[in-house]
């Protein structure tokens, strides 16, 4: 699908219109201050489609629930695409498409929960569930087309609730936010808002920071060795567009003869994705701020020593709905999140997030739109 802009938009619910919050100076969202300049870099970020990568940009409410930003979401949101926008900080999130670092926690999630019996009773854990549905989100007071305006949605990356989905409606208790492209301040930014302006009071919020050391990483694709091999690659693997792109003379890989296998096999992680550095935080709620619980938890590059975070069941099951456990419930319980079966998910996502980069450097006709038969990159 191409995004452009359709004739009848359909602008963001709830924008609210009101002054910009003080940002921190270490957020990683984009200013943009026109229309013109919000759209430009909304198509390169959809057409582009990077892997791991959000598009985060701060844009008035004026310019987000515009004709032509807002057309341009709903085209994204007809193909599949996720966005947010944040009315306290004024930041519209586009999520990518593919995001392996963020599916390794994911993963990791699932597993403790389902590693959670030997800790809680299997009545008590029958009643976790994750999600990744958005919450609303409250506490600040404007003004759009004449209506006073409370409240917003946000998604998580990661939502755990109480409950049994089938008879009753389910109570979040932690969030968990990750972060790749995000800076730490912005992530920071998200758990306060998580923990102070949710319609139900959170127990916790578990961040995850991800950063990738790309300066050797540069230097590597910049090398004579990695021109070689990419040169390689792309008369192996190369499509229509990429060889175009390369200015290569003859016939491209059709889509039939391209093997996701065969190029998996044939790359190295390291040309294509530098080395992660990957920690944890536990933060709650303090009288009407946040507090970070525990020490951080570093987890890659793995530490020569390190502890691993502790969940409490005060954290898991709301104050609300102990009561339905009688005896079985004792509020000492703890349940440590065992880092030891994420790191593996971590290393085996980073690959993975090397086969995503290396498909759309070789098929760049598969990104967003490709399949269109009206589409066109301009």
């Amino acid at each position: 699908m191409s995004f452009s802009m359709n004739k009848s938009p359909v602008p963001l619910t709830q924008l609210q219109r009101r002054k910009p919050q003080p940002h921190p100076r270490k957020s990683n969202s984009i200013p943009l201050k026109s229309v013109d300049d919000t759209v430009k870099r909304l198509i390169s970020f959809l057409e582009s489609d990077p892997c791991d990568t959000d598009l985060l940009l701060r844009i008035s409410p004026e310019i987000a629930s515009s004709d032509k930003v807002s057309s341009i979401l709903r085209s994204a949101a007809e193909a599949k695409w996720r966005y947010t926008y944040d009315t306290e900080y004024q930041i519209l999130k586009v999520f990518s498409m593919s995001r392996p670092i963020h599916d390794a926690f994911q993963l990791y999630l699932n597993l403790f929960v389902k590693h959670m019996i030997p800790f809680l009773t299997p009545e008590q854990v029958f009643q976790l569930n994750l999600h990744t549905t958005e919450q609303v989100m409250s506490g600040i007071a404007a003004t759009l087309g004449g209506k006073k305006v409370q409240a917003w949605d946000k998604r998580p990356d990661a939502l755990v609730v109480f409950g049994n989905p089938v008879f009753e409606q389910v109570i979040p208790t932690i969030v968990v936010e990750v972060g790749f492209s995000e800076s730490y301040q912005d992530l920071i930014n998200d758990t306060r808002q998580w923990l102070t302006k949710t319609e139900t009071p959170l127990a916790l919020v578990i961040l995850v920071k991800i950063e990738e050391n790309t300066i050797p990483l540069q230097h590597r694709k910049s090398s004579p060795g990695f021109a070689s091999t990419f040169r390689r690659l792309l008369l192996k693997y190369g499509d229509e567009r990429a060889y175009a792109e390369g200015g290569i003379q003859g016939t491209a890989v059709d889509e039939a003869s391209f093997s996701r296998a065969a190029l998996e096999s044939d790359i190295v992680t390291s040309d294509w994705v530098g080395d992660i550095k990957v920690y944890l935080e536990l933060w709650e709620r303090h009288n009407n701020d946040i507090r970070l619980r525990e020490p951080r938890c570093n987890i890659l590059p793995e530490p020569t020593s390190s502890h691993d975070p502790t969940i409490r069941i005060t954290d898991l099951i709301p104050d609300g709905c102990r009561a339905r456990f009688g005896a079985s419930f004792d509020a000492s319980r703890t349940v440590t999140m065992d880092m030891s079966m994420l790191r593996p998910l971590l290393v085996r996502e980073r690959d993975n997030l090397a086969l995503h980069r290396a498909t759309r450097a070789f098929r760049p006709g598969r990104r967003a739109g490709a399949s269109d038969p009206d589409y066109s990159p301009n």
